[in-house]
């Protein structure tokens, strides 16, 4: 067909349409946004996906693709259920207290947390997601009055993202349905009357190709992003600046009067007919190009949003309604009349344009006349997929990548029509198919673009993470995500988001690294702990490996030192199932391992309590709390005393012993030994750690009461001593010798007093002393297990620090309590086989043992008694 007559065609119909009023489709009320871009995102089911019937086009409106892929807006809303609604009452609540910006974003710490919990399977992920995207609006929301830009520019690209994974993810599980189109609803076999429409081959290839329906998520996603900008962009509308009128008033007026108040400063066109402009060759009257270079600024606004009813609805308003029916050429053709199968005498409304191939051309030929204007071009050029002529109205990285997107969903499209249908078409150009589109090449351009703006917004995290997104390219994401989480500036909003981007990931089934998902999960859990929130690091340690479990809460738990707090978090780490055991286990040992220096054995004691030595007294509660873990308790008690015993810290020693309940040997006796009555603490029936456990517990206990019984007799024996009167002297009165006589029989009283309580507590301390020394089961902390080279170590160590300091102990009570036969067989106990004590002494502590047994000896020949204390016989 000639060029001309396809012009000819093209004008004769658009008379048609501007003069048919059942072409124009009158703005409609837009339907409420379900699933996808409301926040309220509900799962793809393959009945749903057959169950409408969709008025398909080169690019779906939103509410159509929504319909397409998602329930119905009903269900939509409602199935979220009351979680969803107490989380926006929250937010209410939180409004009505005007919050600051940082507790309104801080709460989404807990709503993100809410949102797992309440959708925990794997097949809710996308209810997960959606709650996710709703969490940050609703917060984005409470924000909005505090004009912090860069933190809810970063709310408004974490909703997006999520709104983003949903759709990609929920329509790429979803792959299944390739190939499954049964051409209709019923038995899934359609008597076909005549070929398919082109709405019918277009909804034919939406169902069966994945990758068309993903590109159509990406513009839909894009406009809606756009939409949610322009709502909330303040500033006056279009409608602020013309009311409903003519078409260019200002050039009508003056073409019908031949004076005017306000004349053109260039000479007008001579006729109003839309194409007079571009067929004259000039322009319109000054004030009619200033409101068409607005209005149709808006027009090309309202189509980057998807939002093509308000578009043609601001022509209809400006007097332009040959241009609001020019926007509507792009529509697929359907008659339902052929395949309807109920039988009907009324005749159905025929959808979309037959001669959508002469439009689309004819849009293409205003798109590339460089005399329609910037917008003008870039109205149409959206409408017919020249990415030429649209790109130069594009200010932003979200524009560029919609004007690829959209441009290779039209060239999809439209190749699917022609190839399929078996009608003739008006060819297109050739540049109209010469861009060999792709997402690929698309992000190369805008990582690339001349515009340093949106080079340098391509840069930026949230685009890398859409750009990795929609590429489907999982490890460099994960990789890039643990290179920012790595970084000192990474703010914890944004580590929580790649925290939860890891969960949703493995929640959707993708091949993500193991190890660099942790990595992250580790750094967000660390910024939580600094928050001492216990159900928060609780739940996010519990998705990590085991291990990881151990070490990353044992360190969050070793920095709390209130009882309650602790309580709360051991209670937040048994509802996610940690390994509680082995958390206060490493959470002991990691407080008792802090700034511990080499230990020096001296003999010096040094009772003084630091701040240190509390703290890692107080952290054995940890292991006090659950009765079952009591052998544990045991064992981190035993492991302390060894070091203050070693630095001559008794009282810190009697204050960690005194940690252990009471009833603690016998509930473990019971865990062991429940039907055994008549077993012994050292029973075979205990494993050998807790029988050794066991041991070394009694032992600290014989040694602390003979320390303690040591103290008190010492105490008794030089500080209660009663004193002797003085003497009144040869000069004295005889009132002054009487009194003096009472005091020296009062004294005399005092001193047996005193001398049957010595005689008493030296009996006691003898007896604990002897404890030590003549400990059963082989002495006193000789230990059986061997396993732990360290703690073998130490035990060895103890005895030849203690034992001998016990003997000399008990050798100053002897000698002082004139019991000096006593304290000269001490030299035999040292020596005895059975007990081996003379193994633990040094050259130096023998000497000074001799040195002691000597003087008792020389104390008994004073007393006429024989080197060894025993009566001579003459």
């Amino acid at each position: 067909m000639a060029s001309d007559d396809i012009l000819q065609k093209s004008v004769r119909l658009l008379d048609d349409a501007v003069g048919s009023p059942m072409q124009f489709r009158s703005p409609r009320h837009s339907k409420q946004r379900s699933s996808l871009f409301n926040n309220t995102i509900q799962p793809l089911r393959h009945s749903d996906v057959r169950a409408y019937a969709l008025n398909t086009s080169i690019t779906m409106s939103t509410s159509e693709l929504e319909n397409f892929y998602m329930d119905s807006p009903s269900r939509a809303s409602s199935a979220l259920g009351h979680h969803t609604s107490g989380i926006q009452q929250a937010n209410s609540t939180l409004v009505q207290q005007n919050t600051p910006i940082s507790l309104a974003s801080d709460s989404l710490y807990h709503s993100f947390l809410e949102s797992l919990q309440v959708h925990s399977s794997s097949r809710e992920v996308f209810d997960t997601i959606a709650e996710f995207a709703l969490n940050c609006n609703n917060t984005l929301e409470l924000m909005r009055e505090t004009h912090d830009d860069k933190e809810l520019q970063w709310l408004e690209f974490e909703r997006n993202n999520w709104r983003l994974v949903q759709a990609l993810y929920q329509n790429r599980l979803t792959s299944d349905m390739d190939g499954v189109y049964d051409g209709g609803e019923g038995d899934g076999v359609m008597d076909i009357v005549q070929p398919p429409s082109e709405k019918e081959i277009v909804e034919n290839l939406y169902k069966t190709n994945t990758k068309i329906r993903e590109y159509q998520l990406i513009v839909d996603w894009l406009e809606k992003n756009a939409a949610d900008v322009a709502d909330m962009r303040t500033g006056p509308k279009l409608h602020h600046f013309m009311d409903n009128t003519v078409a260019w008033e200002n050039t009508l007026h003056q073409l019908q009067n031949e004076t005017v108040a306000y004349r053109s400063t260039r000479e007008i066109v001579k006729r109003l007919d839309p194409d007079a402009p571009l067929r004259e060759g000039k322009p319109l009257h000054d004030l009619d190009m200033e409101d068409e270079t607005r209005l149709l600024k808006q027009v090309l606004a309202e189509l980057r949003c998807g939002r093509n009813d308000r578009a043609q609805a601001l022509c209809h308003h400006c007097g332009q309604q040959w241009r609001a029916a020019s926007l509507d050429g792009w529509r697929l053709y359907h008659d339902p009349n052929y395949a309807t199968k109920v039988p009907t005498t009324e005749k159905l409304a025929v959808e979309g344009n037959p001669h959508r191939d002469i439009w689309k051309l004819c849009a293409w030929r205003l798109s590339e006349n460089v005399q329609a204007g910037r917008y003008a071009r870039a109205v149409y050029a959206c409408l017919c997929g020249n990415l030429h002529a649209l790109l130069p109205a594009c200010e932003t990285w979200d524009d560029v990548l919609w004007a690829h997107t959209r441009t290779l969903v039209d060239q999809i499209v439209e190749r699917e029509v022609r190839n399929t249908s078996l009608r003739e078409y008006t060819p297109m150009p050739d540049s109209y198919w010469d861009n060999k589109l792709s997402m690929e090449n698309t992000f190369a351009v805008l990582d690339s673009s001349a515009d340093a703006v949106v080079r340098q917004e391509a840069r930026s995290r949230a685009r890398v993470v859409q750009k990795l997104v929609i590429l489907d390219q999982l490890p460099q994401l994960m990789s890039q995500m643990l290179d920012w989480a790595s970084q000192p500036d990474c703010e914890p909003q944004m580590l929580r988001f790649l925290a939860h981007m890891v969960l949703i990931l493995r929640q959707l089934g993708q091949p993500v690294s193991q190890e660099i998902g942790d990595q992250i999960i580790i750094i967000y859990v660390k910024v939580l702990m600094e928050q001492m929130e216990p159900v928060l690091v609780a739940h996010y340690t519990a998705t990590l490996a085991p291990q990881d479990q151990i070490s990353l809460y044992a360190e969050f738990l070793q920095n709390i030192d209130e009882s309650d707090l602790r309580k709360a978090a051991l209670q937040a780490a048994e509802q996610v199932q940690l390994p509680i055991e082995s958390i206060t286990q490493r959470v002991v040992e990691n407080i008792r391992n802090e700034q511990i220096n080499e230990v020096s054995l001296s003999l010096q004691l040094n009772d003084e309590i630091t701040d240190e030595d509390k703290r890692k007294i107080s952290a054995l509660e940890w292991v006090v709390l659950y009765p079952g873990q009591r052998a544990e308790a045991i064992w981190q008690t035993n492991a302390l005393i060894r070091t203050f015993l070693a630095l001559g810290k008794i009282q810190a020693a009697k204050l960690a012993f005194s940690q252990v309940p009471p009833e603690s040997i016998d509930q473990v006796l019971g865990q062991f030994q429940a039907e055994d009555d008549g077993a012994s603490v050292m029973s075979d029936c205990l494993p050998a750690r807790v029988s050794a456990a066991i041991q070394e517990y009694l032992s600290y206990k014989a040694y602390l009461d003979a320390q303690e019984g040591f103290a008190d007799w010492f105490e008794h024996y030089h500080h209660a001593r009663p004193v002797e009167p003085p003497s009144p002297g040869p000069s004295a009165t005889f009132t002054e010798k009487v009194a003096y006589d009472h005091r020296i029989a009062a004294y005399h009283k005092d001193l047996d007093r005193w001398r049957a309580a010595m005689d008493h507590q030296t009996k006691n301390v003898k007896q604990q002393l002897y404890n030590v020394l003549l400990f059963p089961q082989g002495g006193w902390l000789a230990d059986s297990d061997k396993e732990d080279r360290l703690r073998a170590h130490q035990i060895k160590s103890l005895r030849t620090l203690c034992l001998p300091k016990i003997v000399l102990l008990l050798h100053t009570v002897l000698h002082s309590m004139e019991l000096f036969k006593e304290a000269i067989q001490l030299a035999d106990l040292v020596v005895d086989e059975r007990y081996h004590l003379y193994k633990v002494y040094s050259k130096q502590q023998m000497g000074e043992l001799l040195s002691k047994i000597r003087e008792s000896s020389l104390a008994s020949l004073g007393q006429g008694r024989d080197p060894w204390s025993h009566p001579v016989m003459s």
